[in-house]
Order: structure tokens, then C-alpha cells, then sequence
């Protein structure tokens, strides 16, 4: 039986988690890296949420707690999945975006820390 043999041999595939197709508000898992696709009702403008990683930390649905990965010191956030279409994304995703926070980060405090020296004053020449 050479075909049992090969079937033997071969290790078990692991179910392959899709990245960036919408998900169904069931596929959401605690731990899985997601992000805001689009909203289910469009307004004119984009939410800017749109595009951020996140980590789900729990799942009550239709709510979930996401925390946000490109500043992890942002609270926790709930979401409900009626109003949001989300994909799931994968871990190089997180890193570019917590690379890019990081950098914006970097270049803001840069900015904030050159402080001028108030101007002097001229001192008056009174009395004498």
C-alpha cells in the first residue's frame, strides 16, 4: 500500500488563516491581528481607524476589544463588527506599521526637545 505509506509521511496541514479578505464577524478570534477595511455604511469620508492593526483581546458578539498596535499605550477599544468590515492581517503588517509609529514618534519628540533659549533683554540704563 504505497499510497498509506505517502500519506504517513507527509505532515498535517495546519488550517491557513486568509490574509486580507473580509471577515465574517464569527471568524474573529482572541489573539488574531486585524484591521477596519471599510464601514458598512459608507459616509463621505474615511474613519481613521481604517488601516490600523490591531489585536483582538476579546470577542462578545457583535462587540470585540481591539487594541491598537501602532501605540500600544492607546487604551483598548470596543468595536461592534455590525457597523465594520475588518480583514485580517498578518504579522509583517504590525511590524511595518509599529516601525512607521515608531519613527513619526521618534522625529515628533526630536522636534519637541529643541527648545530656544527665551529672547534676553536689554538692560535699562537708569538712574545713574
Amino acid at each position: 500500500m504505497v499510497g498509506q505509506d505517502m500519506k504517513e509521511q507527509q505532515p498535517e496541514k495546519q488550517p491557513r488563516k486568509e490574509v486580507g479578505l473580509r471577515l465574517a464577524e464569527d471568524d474573529l478570534n482572541v489573539g488574531d491581528y486585524v484591521c477596519v477595511l471599510s464601514l458598512k455604511q459608507q459616509p463621505k469620508q474615511g474613519a481613521p481607524i481604517m488601516g490600523q492593526s490591531m489585536q483582538i483581546k476579546a470577542v462578545c458578539l457583535p462587540y470585540f476589544v481591539g487594541q491598537m498596535l501602532s501605540d500600544p499605550d492607546e487604551p483598548t477599544l470596543t468595536l461592534d463588527c455590525r457597523f465594520l468590515n475588518l480583514m485580517r492581517v498578518d504579522e509583517a503588517f504590525v511590524k511595518a506599521q509599529q516601525e512607521g509609529a515608531k519613527r513619526q514618534q521618534a522625529a515628533a519628540m526630536g522636534g519637541m526637545m529643541v527648545v530656544s533659549p527665551p529672547p534676553r533683554r536689554k538692560k535699562s540704563q537708569e538712574g545713574g
